[in-house]
């Protein structure tokens, strides 16, 4: 692939990353928690059972160590608890209470009920979408796996409007 469309390709992921980010912490600005956390709380909302933090750390793409910083407010606001993994002594699960889950639909809500999150897609055809998402898929596929991607593709959430 030519330079000039992988540098353009660099830019264009890091520049909707940013705007994103921006948009959700203004959505989301009265609930008190950064977006990260809030991610945090999304991994562990959209899954079945606890999940240790190294599992967090993958699904979050951050280090385990900035997960434990994440977590730390999280277990002082009682959104999480952390408990010992019954199947290895040395490794603590994280478990979303049902505070942290009223937030998490809380804060869905207001993001589906803004029609231009995450961005004003009007103009935008189904296909066109489509194939963003598909491209998308594709690259989280080389870079974290068929797993990873399952997790992104199928993780569904029910938003009480």
């Amino acid at each position: 692939m030519e330079i000039d469309l992988r540098k353009q390709m660099l830019l264009m992921v890091r520049a909707l990353y940013f705007t994103l980010e921006e948009r959700w912490a203004l959505l989301t600005r009265n609930y008190n928690i950064s977006t990260a956390q809030q991610h945090v709380l999304y991994i562990l909302f959209t899954n079945e059972t606890a999940l240790t933090v190294t599992q967090i750390s993958k699904m979050g793409c951050w280090h385990i160590s900035t997960v434990t910083r994440l977590l730390k407010p999280l277990i002082q606001e009682r959104y999480i608890v952390v408990c010992p993994d019954p199947f290895s002594s040395k490794t603590k699960c994280v478990e979303i209470t049902e505070g942290g889950k009223a937030l998490v639909q809380a804060i869905l809500t207001d993001l589906v009920n803004a029609a231009d999150f995450p961005y004003d897609l009007s103009d935008v055809s189904e296909e066109q979408m489509k194939g963003f998402l598909r491209l998308g898929l594709h690259i989280l596929q080389k870079q974290k796996g068929e797993g990873f991607v399952n997790w992104v593709h199928q993780a569904e959430v029910i938003v009480n409007s």
